[in-house]
């Protein structure tokens, strides 16, 4: 499994949130603590080799910000709209972003661990080497994903919309994976590896039934 490592200088210098506030601000190399700024716009702001920490940033507008080598820990993203934001080489750690909206956005050498994804929104992201590692994403919503390269590890898919995205070679046999919503016939779940015993559950997809 590859592990995003972002590429942190060896000092960062310590900034406070209202210095990215605004439209097309840019910070680099800064650590920015406990920060508040709950429904503020960031929109088209860029951020580089950081960490955001214990910072909450619910309900926030960073639609088309771009996120370089940037390090999230203990953040809260709930209900912030994430649209079409870039993300490279960047790691989600202990991080709550349910509800957070992520339609249209590309995420490449990004890892999520150990993070709440209720009911957030992958519409049309696209995930280049991406790893989810012991992440809920019951009753998300990704559909129409472009996927190249996903690992997912101890993760929660229950009731998880994945309408028209290619699972192809995923392998869920680690996480769980209850009642997910796909097409009739299933062809999103063709070729994705899953243990024993995950198949009775989803065998009712293809419209058999279990005798027991």
């Amino acid at each position: 499994m590859m592990e995003a490592t972002p590429r942190l200088p060896d000092a960062l210098c310590p900034a406070a949130l209202d210095e990215w506030t605004g439209e097309e601000r840019s910070l680099c190399g800064v650590r920015i603590s406990g920060a508040q700024a709950e429904n503020k716009e960031f929109y088209q702001c860029e951020i580089r080799q950081s960490v955001l920490e214990n910072c909450r940033l619910d309900g926030c507008d960073l639609t088309g910000c771009a996120f370089y080598d940037v390090e999230f820990r203990g953040c809260s993203l709930r209900n912030s709209i994430l649209a079409d934001a870039y993300f490279e080489r960047c790691l989600f750690t202990g991080c709550t972003l349910v509800g957070a909206h992520l339609s249209g956005a590309v995420i490449k050498n990004t890892q999520f661990e150990g993070c709440d994804l209720h009911y957030a929104s992958l519409d049309r992201a696209r995930l280049t080497a991406a790893v989810l590692l012991r992440c809920d994403l019951s009753e998300a919503s990704l559909t129409e994903l472009r996927l190249r390269s996903l690992c997912v590890r101890e993760c929660r898919f229950v009731k998880t919309c994945f309408f028209k995205t290619a699972l192809a070679g995923v392998d869920f046999s680690s996480c769980e994976l209850t009642g997910p919503v796909v097409s009739s016939p299933p062809a999103e779940l063709k070729g994705a590896v899953i243990a024993p015993e995950q198949a009775a559950g989803l065998i009712g997809l293809l419209g058999v039934r279990v005798k027991r």
